[in-house]
């Protein structure tokens, strides 16, 4: 009964992400998600008491993801600003790759449905992405006139009006290719005097990833 019950809790989760992914979350029901998970609203009840619970759960294991990603880029040993690139790339592939991934990242950005916990969202991005611009900035990568805090919060808002649009353009199809884009233009403008070689560089490896 327990194995049974952890399927059904996951078909929950994943056709709640599905509703939310195309009618967002203030203008899915309860019977919308329980038809897409092919239940009754008393099963979907039995789970979850309420559809904010759904976005609840959801949003936690975005941040269990972001945990793992942040493990794995430390495991790859990369330069600081292999990481920083390569960490933009990655969440672009869990957008595009895990549908509770993507349906947490548009809950999030409708923040006035829920308040301060899911604005939280992209509080927890900015420390880790200000240790990574600190970091770049040290090993000499990054020009020391940048304010580390200032571009990590410039980086996180960059992305999530990317992935706004690219949700609404492409159903987010073409978002690793929005993020490559976002670093032609950044990157000559924050690297360090003697690194501009980087700037394409980097910009040619995302591009053969993406292909």
């Amino acid at each position: 009964m327990q194995a049974r019950a952890k399927i059904t809790r996951q078909n929950i989760i994943e056709s709640s992400s599905a509703v939310f992914l195309r009618k967002g979350f203030a203008a899915s029901t309860i019977s919308d998600i329980a038809d897409e998970a092919n239940i009754t609203k008393g099963a979907m009840y039995f789970h979850f008491k309420s559809k904010e619970l759904i976005a609840r759960a959801i949003i936690e294991i975005q941040v269990e993801a972001n945990e793992t990603l942040h493990a794995t880029l430390e495991a790859k040993q990369l330069t600081s600003f292999e990481a920083m690139i390569e960490m933009s790339h990655e969440m672009s592939r869990l957008i595009q790759d895990n549908i509770v991934y993507a349906a947490a990242t548009r809950l999030a950005v409708e923040v006035g449905v829920f308040g301060d916990p899911i604005a939280q969202t992209y509080d927890a991005w900015n420390d880790p992405v200000t240790h990574l611009v600190k970091a770049t900035i040290d090993d000499g990568y990054v020009s020391t006139t940048v304010e580390p805090e200032v571009l990590a919060e410039f980086l996180v808002t960059t992305f999530t009006g990317i992935q706004t649009v690219s949700l609404v353009q492409s159903n987010y199809g073409d978002l690793r290719e929005r993020i490559d884009d976002m670093w032609r233009i950044v990157l000559p403008g924050i690297l360090a005097p003697g690194n501009e070689d980087l700037a394409a560089k980097t910009c040619d490896r995302a591009a053969a990833l993406t292909a």
